[in-house]
């Protein structure tokens, strides 16, 4: 966006496919991630779930560990995943403005 003439040079196939690629392996991760968590967990008693999605906040209440290690693990990982997203979306934003305030005259700003 900051480079608009030489956009189909830098976004090619290749690029879109790593960035996808990227986003999958991500989120396999870190779904494999809270999977592997919950297999820790042991269950006794009730295992009724007051909703439709099995959610882990939910799987972590009937569960008879202690799910503090788990709790602090998820809210880490979750703060910098989000934290590190969102950080990336401001500057890729800030370069764009930056991009757009370089255009000399109003018109070409439109």
């Amino acid at each position: 966006i900051c480079k608009p003439l030489q956009y189909n040079i830098i976004m090619n196939r290749a690029v879109c496919i790593q960035m996808a690629a990227a986003s999958w392996i991500f989120n396999l991760v870190h779904a494999a991630l809270h999977t592997s968590m919950t297999f820790l967990l042991n269950f006794c008693g009730s295992n009724f779930i007051q909703q439709y999605f099995c959610d882990i906040p939910q799987l972590q209440k009937i569960s008879c560990t202690d799910t503090r290690t788990h709790q602090i693990l998820i809210f880490a990982l979750g703060m910098i995943l989000d934290s590190s997203i969102g950080g990336s979306i401001f500057v890729s934003y800030g370069y764009i403005l930056s991009a757009v305030l370089r255009i000399p005259t109003a018109q070409g700003r439109y």
